[in-house]
């Protein structure tokens, strides 16, 4: 609400969006882009001053004009992972057994009680999803093919410093917050 708002005011000519921690979900995080994008739209601009630069933060550089950065800040840009626990033994050990209905390869649900680690579909169906995510989210932060191959083969590198992130283009400039 409050960047419709601003986008609204005509004294406004645009925000330092100064980010110490983004602790949301991806949903969260698509949305907050998309209402950047809007402001940007409004004729107004944005620039984006994160604490540390993750993925969550590279994916909202493509909705702003400029990303700044400490010289001090960290750079972490791992990728999108999945996390998965499987009870079995743990529940068999205390003497808890399920008996469960398994109807459909992709009715996965009930593995995380009956088994000790995902099954060859789930474990498929899991990484089709996090491909998809990654290829769309990469998609939505670049400009052309060239651009897309480049970020997907950097994003497993993980760490950088941040004259690295610099000169790879993660980050428009080098700054103090003041």
């Amino acid at each position: 609400n409050t960047l419709r708002t601003l986008a609204q005011k005509k004294h406004v000519r645009g925000i330092v969006c100064e980010i110490k921690s983004l602790e949301s979900g991806w949903p969260e995080l698509e949305e907050f882009r998309s209402l950047l994008i809007e402001f940007r739209q409004a004729g107004k601009s944005v620039i984006l001053y994160p604490h540390h630069l993750t993925l969550a933060e590279l994916y909202l550089k493509s909705a702003v004009d400029s990303l700044l950065l400490s010289p001090a800040a960290p750079v972490m840009l791992t990728t999108p992972a999945f996390q998965s626990f499987y009870f079995q033994s743990l529940l068999k050990e205390i003497g808890i057994s399920f008996e469960i209905q398994h109807i459909g390869i992709h009715k996965s649900a009930p593995e995380a009680m009956t088994r000790s680690f995902p099954s060859p579909m789930n474990r498929a169906d899991l990484l089709e999803i996090l491909d998809t995510f990654c290829t769309q989210m990469i998609r939505e932060m670049t400009q052309d093919e060239e651009d897309f191959k480049r970020i997907a083969q950097l994003l497993g590198w993980g760490v950088f410093t941040v004259e690295e992130a610099v000169n790879l283009k993660f980050v428009d400039a080098v700054r103090f917050y003041d």
